[in-house]
């Protein structure tokens, strides 16, 4: 009895030795993959960090773009206000030019109506 206890306890112990070597082979294979892993980890991060940068130089180029656009959008609301402030002015001029001519007319007609006496 103590021979077959001895037998038992030693396959017990054959057993677990050998759940514990493959636990530890199973831990090395865990290891040597994250250690496989860990150098992709990083270049996948430096790759994440050039995309936030190019993001960021892509947002300032968006922000200095959109400032240009507003700033172009006011100078054409000023041309706009400016050309219509012109054809007024013009028509002014025109209307008043017109006036005068009018007046040149009647003035011509008025000094018409003179005659000069001729001293023959």
């Amino acid at each position: 009895m103590v021979v077959e206890t001895s037998d038992n306890m030693n396959a017990k112990l054959d057993e677990q030795s050998q759940v514990l070597d493959n636990s530890m082979n199973t831990l090395r294979n865990i290891i040597i993959s994250i250690e496989r892993i860990l150098p992709k980890i990083k270049d996948i991060n430096q790759y994440v960090n050039e995309i936030n940068n190019e993001k960021v130089q892509i947002l300032q180029g968006v922000e200095v773009a959109s400032s240009v656009s507003e700033e172009v959008s006011v100078s054409t609301g000023e041309i706009v206000t400016s050309s219509k402030e012109l054809s007024a002015s013009s028509s002014q001029v025109a209307r008043s030019a017109e006036e005068l001519s009018n007046k040149v007319e009647k003035v011509s007609e008025f000094i018409g109506q003179f005659k000069i006496a001729s001293n023959n």
